[in-house]
């Protein structure tokens, strides 16, 4: 028990220190397009491994599904929101509704007793 946890606070500050690592060592000027994506990746990977060991510490009795259906949609809500203000496309209506349309599906996600 103690050295899972051990070993997920390991993955959570290799994914963390990896993205200011790869950020300052490339060019964006002269990578593939799979490789201007993966930045995005990395943040989505930090709030999704964040977000699975905190419920973990708290809610530790829950289903891993729920827990990693539960870090997804936390992860996903300031992904998107990175994502759309990198393409300057953010603007107050566009938070507005990518706040409303997560809260339609945690709320749905929570009717059928998924999370």
């Amino acid at each position: 028990m103690k050295l899972s946890r051990i070993r997920k606070t390991l993955v959570l500050i290799i994914v963390i220190a990896s993205l200011p690592l790869f950020l300052l060592m490339t060019n964006p000027e002269h990578l593939p397009l799979i490789f201007l994506l993966t930045p995005i990746a990395l943040v989505f990977l930090i709030f999704y491994k964040s977000s699975m060991m905190l419920i973990g510490l708290y809610k530790s009795n829950t289903n891993v599904t729920k827990q990693r259906t539960m870090s997804s949609l936390l992860a996903a809500l300031p992904t998107l929101l990175i994502v759309l203000q990198s393409i300057q496309q953010l603007t107050y209506k566009d938070v507005i509704i990518v706040i409303f349309l997560w809260l339609m599906l945690w709320w749905y996600l929570l009717k059928i007793d998924f999370i």
